[in-house]
């Protein structure tokens, strides 16, 4: 019954952001049909997004920007309510050793032994740049949290260098999440439904944010 019921919970958080991306692209997005051909002057089959022309290649208007600042702000504020319930579990998990989280299914797939893990803190990283005792030494879940409401802020400031810390902070996060994931996979022998609906998250973010920055 809890798998059932975090399988819906999922399915209908993907569909809703796959939906809102599909929306964007579909009413954004020119057809490729035929371009103009530098060498010659007939007209060639312009092959480079086979259906869409992305976003590089089109003006962003009023409403686009809003439409996008819409979807980025839908994607940041599920990444704080999956950062802020991943932090719950580790504080419930510190207080109590027999504490079964929603996400715990079996001994494989396991949140709990993910966020209380050594790699739970600071990427398992953070320690050896400023120490085991330092105050920047974090859970992962509250970096996370700072980093969605970085994004959440900077994404309604907007403007040139608001756009560029958008995408570069993402992109950031995103290299962590690829690190992230190789410690769950090959080193934690371990699977968190929790941490890959982050990643998807993350990945998303700066998909959005790839657009906006390529438009400038």
């Amino acid at each position: 019954m809890k798998y059932i019921m975090t399988k819906s919970v999922l399915q209908y958080i993907s569909r809703h952001i796959s939906d809102q991306i599909h929306f964007l692209l579909g009413k954004y997005y020119t057809p490729v049909g035929r371009v103009e051909s530098a060498s010659t002057s007939g007209l060639l089959p312009d092959f480079r997004f086979r259906n869409f022309r992305i976003l590089q290649f089109c003006t962003l208007n009023d409403t686009m920007i809003v439409e996008f600042v819409s979807l980025h702000a839908s994607l940041c504020v599920l990444g704080i309510i999956l950062s802020i319930y991943a932090l719950h579990v580790e504080l419930e998990k510190e207080k109590n050793k027999s504490y079964v989280a929603f996400c715990d299914f079996s001994d494989r797939v396991s949140c709990t032994k993910a966020f209380s893990s050594y790699y739970g803190k600071g990427f398992g990283l953070l320690q050896y740049i400023v120490g085991e005792d330092s105050i920047l030494l974090q859970p992962n879940s509250v970096l996370g949290i700072i980093f969605y409401v970085l994004q959440l802020v900077l994404g309604h400031v907007g403007g040139y260098l608001c756009v560029h810390l958008l995408f570069y902070t993402s992109v950031l996060s995103c290299l962590g999440c690829l690190w992230l994931a190789y410690v769950l996979y090959f080193i934690l022998n371990d699977t968190c439904v929790v941490c890959i609906a982050t990643y998807a998250v993350n990945f998303a973010i700066m998909f959005v944010n790839y657009q906006t920055f390529v438009a400038l």
